[in-house]
């Protein structure tokens, strides 16, 4: 089961829509680095999926472009995958993920009980509460505006003012979030269904 939620869940919906801004940047060597960490990702997966899927997963490991030292024959004879503590302390970087992934999924649900269309690119609008929630958004304004397909995404304080046209939610008390729906969807309809 933890298999599929990375590859369905975390992979495909979020790994792979977060890394478009950066394949579509000038930047060689942070494209570079999401390949490099795309390729981790999939090498790793395949051989932990290898014992229920042999043939699947051969034929996929056969088809990554594996560098010269980590190249095997087979997957079968590749080394499997082994925990590995790491000196850098992650927990921080778990936490501010969590809190930007879930801004993003309740950014998706709120445009989807709007009724948004796919093709339509809302602007979306993020209010921290702390200055440190507050930079870590700006620094991931594209990674959001990929994963919500926003066609804009705004980052604004605590003490400021959502723009005018937007329908509020909120994901915890220190993140709230504004859909700008003028235009989007008919006000009456939504008044009525609420």
């Amino acid at each position: 089961m933890g298999l599929h939620e990375f590859w369905k869940k975390e992979l495909a919906d979020v790994y792979l829509e977060a890394i478009k801004p950066v394949m579509k940047s000038e930047n060689q060597a942070q494209k570079q680095a999401a390949l490099n960490t795309l390729y981790l990702c999939l090498d790793t997966a395949l051989k932990l999926l290898h014992p229920t899927m042999p043939y699947l997963t051969e034929e996929l490991y056969q088809r990554l472009p594996h560098t010269e030292a980590l190249r095997s024959d087979s997957i079968s004879i590749s080394a499997f995958p082994q925990h590995q503590t790491l000196d850098y302390d992650w927990n921080q970087v778990d936490v501010n993920f969590m809190k930007l992934y879930s801004t993003v999924r309740a950014l998706r649900s709120q445009l989807a009980a709007y009724k948004v269309q796919g093709n339509v690119k809302p602007t979306v609008v993020i209010q921290a509460s702390t200055p440190e929630l507050n930079t870590m958004f700006k620094q991931e304004i594209a990674v959001v505006t990929s994963l919500v397909k926003a066609g804009e995404t705004l980052v604004i304080g605590h003490d400021e003012v959502a723009p005018q046209g937007c329908l509020k939610g909120f994901v915890t008390d220190e993140i709230a979030i504004y859909v700008k729906v003028v235009g989007l969807i008919d006000i009456k309809v939504e008044v009525d269904r609420i």
